[in-house]
């Protein structure tokens, strides 16, 4: 088959050609909603802390979030059903906190919020890592896992500090048994986000708010995760391009 019939590109990246295949049909778009939702609030949040004082409501997050995380988990029948049914669980205990702010209600929440993760985390990297050529699709997926690793350690984190106060920051989140009103737990879940993120990408963590020893060691680990993540998966990338390049005919 001729190289102008798989509609693939040059970039010259790499020292070499760098062969981009580009997949037709639906199987291109199952990662580009999750994608699209995590880098939108990445990218809005700030700014609607900077315009309003206020934070993006984790509720809109994680209702965003479910369908999209459902969606990439597809078409397998077995993983759309576990990943549903995580959904449910979440909805359920978000809903019960609205009308009962109790702290063991926002705890099961995020634990079910961190397993759904694990679950889109695994598969997509099993995907990815599994494919035969780097298509769209695949790059998606790719940059989606970066993301939904740093939002698996949010939750991770969230869930530490409602279980035991005061074991990721010197500040507590919950108070008496139950747990403060919505604004708080806005508030200091976007600081897990940032913290996780900052550590993700080995940034670093610029707020002024002391950390706990444990909280140091564990975005060391989350660190060096996401490195060895990038790194294993540009080794994967270029030796599929170069196996895709040596197999293509070349265009003279």
């Amino acid at each position: 088959m001729q190289l102008a019939k798989k509609g693939t590109q040059d970039f010259g990246l790499f020292g070499g050609n760098f062969i981009f295949l580009v997949s037709s049909g639906n199987t291109m778009r199952r990662y580009a909603p999750l994608l699209a939702g995590l880098l939108g609030f990445l990218i809005t949040q700030p700014i609607v802390v900077s315009v309003s004082a206020a934070n993006i409501p984790v509720n809109i997050l994680v209702y965003i979030l479910l369908p999209s995380a459902i969606y990439a988990v597809g078409p397998s029948k077995a993983l759309v059903a576990i990943a549903t049914t995580l959904a449910v669980f979440i909805l359920l205990t978000r809903l019960a906190y609205q009308e009962n702010s109790n702290t063991q209600l926002l705890i099961l929440s995020h634990a079910l919020s961190f397993a759904l993760m694990v679950v889109v985390t695994i598969t997509i990297v099993l995907r990815v890592f599994r494919a035969r050529e780097v298509t769209a699709d695949i790059i998606m997926g790719a940059v989606c896992v970066y993301l939904v690793i740093g939002l698996a350690w949010s939750f991770f984190y969230f869930f530490l500090q409602a279980m035991a106060p005061g074991c990721m920051m010197a500040i507590p989140i919950a108070t008496r048994g139950s747990l403060a009103p919505a604004p708080l737990e806005q508030y200091r879940f976007w600081e897990m986000v940032y913290f996780s993120m900052s550590a993700l990408s080995t940034m670093g963590f610029l707020s002024g708010e002391p950390l706990t020893p444990m909280a140091r060691q564990l975005a060391v680990v989350e660190a060096i995760m996401g490195q060895l993540y990038i790194a294993v998966l540009i080794a994967r990338i270029v030796a599929l391009s170069t196996a895709n390049a040596m197999k293509s005919p070349k265009i003279e």
